[in-house]
Parts: structure tokens; sequence; C-alpha cells
């Protein structure tokens, strides 16, 4: 693994169950990501970007599973983790904190029964120790980075209070709460107007630099990267 690589993937084969056989989602797919850089993956619908994705973060559906490959990643730390060996509770320890993803739908990502305060804090919740009023501090602090006008106010609002645009800003929040070393954005302009594509990718080059992260950002459109 290359020393400027926060995450290098090698031969990754996926491979999924049903009607009685195995079929291949991904094929010997292979890339690297430097630390605090961008790397689009572009395709096509149904080309296996988005299984990609997961199969990183280690949320495939049961019926999936990694056939073949390697995926190295550099640790805060500086280990270098083949995250193909981690365990579930491993995985989970990585996820939000350091590995975290926007997925391209927010309205079928956020719970709509929940206030977007209350689902931005259970990443803190989850993953840090603190008092309720230094979560909202926080979170609050998040919903201003993005961008979010009178975020005091929205933490309240539910899901569907808010626009599509103030949606994929939630999201961005949520993912970003924690600090991640590695953000992976599934489409995260797709139901968005081009003015607001804008506006999110902005957020998104903003973000990268304050926090020196690195982006795998998902695309089918060319223009978008």
């Amino acid at each position: 693994m290359n020393e400027d690589a926060i995450l290098d993937v090698r031969g990754l084969n996926v491979r999924f169950r049903g009607q009685g056989r195995e079929v291949t989602a991904l094929r010997d797919v292979s890339f690297s990501i430097g630390r605090g850089r961008t790397l689009a993956l572009v395709g096509e619908s149904g080309s296996g970007k988005s299984v990609t994705s997961l199969a990183l973060m280690g949320l495939l559906p049961p019926n999936g599973r990694i056939a073949a490959g390697t995926l190295a990643y550099r640790h805060r730390d500086g280990r270098v983790l083949e995250l193909t060996e981690l365990g579930e509770a491993e995985r989970r320890r990585l996820r939000g904190v350091q590995m975290s993803m926007i997925f391209q739908e927010p309205m079928s990502s956020l719970n709509p029964l929940f206030t977007i305060g209350d689902q931005i804090g259970e990443m803190l919740f989850l993953h840090e120790t603190m008092d309720a009023a230094t979560r909202r501090r926080r979170t609050i602090e998040m919903l201003e980075l993005v961008e979010i006008p009178e975020a005091a106010r929205r933490m309240d609002s539910y899901p569907h209070e808010l626009s599509g645009g103030m949606r994929q800003r939630v999201m961005i929040a949520m993912a970003m709460i924690c600090k991640p070393s590695l953000l992976i954005a599934d489409e995260p302009t797709t139901a968005l107007d081009v003015t607001i594509q804008a506006q999110i990718l902005d957020l998104m080059r903003q973000l990268q630099k304050d926090f020196g992260m690195s982006i795998l950002f998902i695309t089918h459109d060319m223009g978008v990267v």
C-alpha cells in the first residue's frame, strides 16, 4: 500500500445469491485514494458503483459477499487494516468515525419519525462520550457548518419539513459530525437541481479542505465530475 494512500482496493469481486445461484456484481475492481484527495467513481446505472461503496462500508445485504480481493485502509494511528478480515464490531467502530457515507436519497435514509437534531446527535451518542447539552451544541455547530440557516431552530425539524437541498445538507452533517478520514459520497447531488448541485459540491470541497478528508465520489454524471 502506497504511503500516501488512505484506501487501496485490489481485485474486488462481489457476488450475490439468488434463485439457487450466485451472480457476480463486481469483478476485479481496483483503485487507490490518497489522503486528502478525491477520486471519482463513474459509471452508468447498474454498473456496480453503489455495491462498491456498500462493500467498503461492510454494509452488503445478507445475500451478498466479497468473493475475492483486498481492501486495505490506513487507520488514523498509522496501522493498515485489511477490512475484509475485520469482525462486525470492528467495522462498526470504523463506520461513522473513520469512514462515513452520504447515501444518494435522503428521504429513504433519514427516519421520518425523528427530528434531524436527534438523528445527527445519535452519531455522537454512539461514537463519542459527552452529555446531552454538549451533543446539542456540537450538532448545531455542524448544521451551521453545512450552511443550514437558523440551525438551532432547525434542530427540531423533521425531514419532511425540509427541502431536498436542505435534507442533503443534513445527510452531509450526519456523515461529517465525527470528522471521518474518508467520506464516500454516493450520487449526493442526483435528485437536486443544477443550482443546488453546485452549492452542495462547493460545500463538500470546503469541508474537505477544513477536515483534510479523502472523498470517494460516486456518480454517473461527468458534468458533476
